[in-house]
């Protein structure tokens, strides 16, 4: 790559990085007052104590919410259940239920007030239950389409058994058609939207009226293969649309001592607080029958806006990609393009072994894993550029198409990674010395997954970190085209 273009690439690249580190740092609070909600978890959580399902401690927080709910304006009621989890688990529960009074279709907003044994679940999930208090202070006096109502769970800690009871509950839950839930993983970061129930093709459009939404099909196609489990899964499992909010940051505090008060972040509770009104009005607004099934391929753009497209599009889309790349290979010798390709293969095996030698010497996860995330970064990086830098890009190129179609073909919610840089790959082919163009729509993608990652697995994502990075290098270097004769110009 020439002088100035690579100076161009650079400035392109940091300015990327740097809005999104920005947009994963949540935001400041606004409309929905994150300062408010605060003091109504202090005021909840006044010991800051731990409060599982079936204690003392517990039904001192319900009597609490049943409190701020009837000062708001509302009447809960509150639902006594025997209820048992899938592993055998039983425990009598006491969810907090709001329904609304006018008929329809009920759009519900959902956390649970429990907490485990081991800390006061301030985050987990009380930063989730004063969101939704927040919400219906918002929303009392508003009327929409579809009529909104509020569920406070117990015992999800225990089993999901708040959710179970209310489920079966067929008086309380038949009118219930869509769920927007708030959990957290952790104490800080921003409110990722990482799941949604089956067929959510005419889900995802509404993605686009939150201001800042931090979601993908990705995470959707990941979650689906994780054993976890939220209250959401029970709502899934009874056939209801379903959204579902979380923040990964702080995972240290998860489930421990240190879930309390001291950490909760105003950003994360002003981003969930956004996430919960805006999805909530979008559903309560929406014709919830008329939703059309299969899912949708989706991806947000550093938080901006989402992009999607439905997922059996995906194939036709890749396939065709391919064939515009290919049409530009004709200029290029057949060895070149193949030892381009065999390049990149051998760079991203470099990095992931390097990965793997970081994972075991850092396999505790670490207070302060900057350097050695940026490590991976410039790992990955420096074992593309080294090993391709005298190869044509064109077979860089064909990587990521041939990557974008095996997803397709296997994990389409996770194609659009390497089949949106391809397209960009296959537009370049055809305007000479541009090959780098397709940099900046990698970037926008793998830059987020490698800030979040190690949050997110801590020191399993070393190696893929290393790995994605050494994959989106191969985008940086635009060697020109070969002659007719075969010889590089």
């Amino acid at each position: 790559m020439r002088g100035r273009n690579a100076l161009i690439l650079a400035a392109i690249l940091a300015l990327i990085l740097a809005i999104t580190a920005r947009r994963l740092d949540g935001p400041r609070p606004s409309d929905f007052s994150a300062r408010a909600a605060y003091d109504v978890l202090r005021s909840l959580l006044a010991e800051n104590v731990p409060h599982p399902v079936e204690s003392p401690a517990n039904k001192i927080i319900r009597d609490r919410i049943v409190e701020r709910f009837r000062q708001l304006g509302y009447s809960p009621q509150i639902q006594s259940a025997r209820a048992c989890s899938k592993r055998g688990r039983c425990a009598n529960v006491e969810n907090i239920v709001v329904l609304p009074q006018t008929p329809g279709e009920i759009v519900l907003g959902t956390a649970h007030y429990d907490s485990t044994p081991n800390g006061p679940g301030a985050s987990d999930d009380g930063a989730g239950v004063v969101t939704m208090l927040e919400a219906a202070r918002n929303f009392q006096g508003h009327r929409f389409r579809n009529p909104v109502g509020f569920l406070i769970t117990d015992g999800e800690e225990a089993g999901l058994l708040g959710a179970e009871a209310f489920v079966a509950d067929h008086a309380l839950s038949q009118n219930v058609r869509a769920v927007v839930s708030v959990e957290n993983r952790g104490t800080s970061g921003p409110s990722f939207l990482f799941e949604t129930s089956p067929d959510n093709r005419d889900l995802v459009p509404m993605f686009r009226t939150l201001d800042r939404p931090l979601t993908s099909s990705l995470f959707y196609t990941v979650y689906q293969l994780l054993p976890n489990d939220t209250d959401v899964t029970v709502f899934k499992r009874a056939g209801r649309i379903a959204v579902n909010f979380a923040a990964i940051g702080g995972v240290e505090h998860y489930h421990k001592s240190t879930d309390d008060l001291a950490h909760v972040s105003l950003r994360t509770l002003q981003h969930h607080g956004d996430n919960a009104l805006g999805m909530m009005r979008a559903l309560a607004s929406a014709d919830l029958r008329g939703m059309r099934r299969g899912n949708a391929v989706f991806f947000d753009v550093l938080g901006f806006d989402v992009m999607f497209w439905p997922e059996r599009w995906t194939i036709w889309i890749a396939l065709g990609s391919l064939l515009v790349l290919l049409a530009s290979l004709r200029r290029v010798p057949a060895r070149e393009i193949w030892m381009g390709f065999l390049m990149v293969i051998v760079a991203v095996v470099a990095a992931a072994v390097i990965g793997v030698i970081a994972m075991k010497l850092m396999p505790q996860r670490l207070a302060d894993p900057a350097a050695a995330v940026a490590a991976m970064w410039l790992a990955g990086i420096a074992c593309t550029l080294i090993l391709t830098r005298k190869r044509p890009w064109q077979g860089r190129a064909l990587v990521w198409h041939v990557l974008a179609i095996a997803l397709a073909l296997t994990l389409p919610g996770v194609s659009y990674l390497f089949l949106v840089p391809a397209i960009a790959c296959a537009i370049a082919a055809h305007l000479p010395g541009s090959g780098w163009l397709a940099a900046p729509v990698a970037a926008i993608l793998f830059f987020p997954l490698g800030l979040t990652l190690y949050t997110a697995l801590g020191a399993l994502a070393l190696p893929a970190i290393a790995v994605l990075m050494s994959i989106f290098a191969s985008t940086l270097v635009d060697r020109p085209l070969t002659s007719v004769s075969g010889r590089i110009r």
